[in-house]
Formats: C-alpha cells, sequence, structure tokens
C-alpha cells in the first residue's frame, strides 16, 4: 500500500485497495483459501470519523504490517470476523484491525482500525481464540 494509494482511497477515486494478506490460520477459520485483504474507502472514512483523534494517516499505513506481523483472534460468535493487534513498543500503544469476510466469503476486508487498551485485548482473548501469535 502506498501513501498515492490512500490518498486515492480517502478521497474516493479508489473504491478500495489491497492492504495485506491473510495469514493461512486465518483463512482455516474463514474457511476460504484466498489471501487478499480490501480496504474500502468506505472503511477508511468510518475509521477517520470515528477514531480520528487516534488514528491518522500514519496508522492507516501501518496496516499491511499488523495484519503480517500481528496476534489474530478468532471470534465464536461471529465467525465472519477476526481481529489482528500490533502493540508498537516505540510508541507504547496497541492497534487493532478488525476484519471481516463477506458473506459469500470471497473477500475480506479491514472493517475498522483503532487503538485499543490492553484489556479489550485480553477481554477478546477470552472470548475468542488465538489464531496466531505476533510474530
Amino acid at each position: 500500500m502506498s501513501p498515492e494509494d490512500l490518498r486515492d482511497l480517502i478521497s474516493g477515486r479508489m473504491p478500495r485497495l489491497a492492504v495485506g494478506t491473510l495469514p493461512l490460520e486465518v483463512r482455516r477459520h474463514f474457511g476460504r483459501s484466498e489471501d487478499k485483504v480490501f480496504l474500502s474507502s468506505e472503511s477508511v472514512v468510518h475509521i477517520l470519523e470515528k477514531h480520528g483523534e487516534h488514528i491518522g494517516y500514519e496508522e492507516l499505513l501501518l496496516i499491511p504490517k499488523i495484519l503480517e506481523a500481528g496476534l489474530w483472534i478468532g471470534e465464536f460468535n461471529r465467525p465472519e470476523w477476526c481481529s489482528a493487534s500490533l502493540f508498537l513498543e516505540d510508541e507504547n500503544r496497541r492497534l487493532l484491525a478488525a476484519i471481516k469476510v463477506t458473506k459469500d466469503r470471497r473477500e475480506s476486508f479491514v472493517a475498522t482500525l483503532h487503538q485499543a487498551k490492553p484489556r479489550q485485548i485480553r477481554s477478546k482473548m477470552r472470548r475468542g481464540i488465538i489464531l496466531r501469535q505476533h510474530w
């Protein structure tokens, strides 16, 4: 994901953008073989409007790293959802990306990105299953 592509997505000139890949463990959880993850222009507007006080352009550019190296948690009661969380040690904060698969299970999208407190991650871990540890 390039900064130019992200600008086009935010401005609405691009409807969606491939931002990373799903790990094998997550693809198995979702029951799909395709590994691409997309961010839609609607989702990026939602993220900036709802979480803009903590999430900006720089954090959005971290989505590929979150998907690649983050802790992945699958939700039991919502099998179409997963979360990827990455702790940014240099800034002492944790970013959480929620990923949703479409009903036909053909595509995966970043639904939201926000800053999470440690208790939110622990709660997700109690309600779900760890699909993959941090890398």
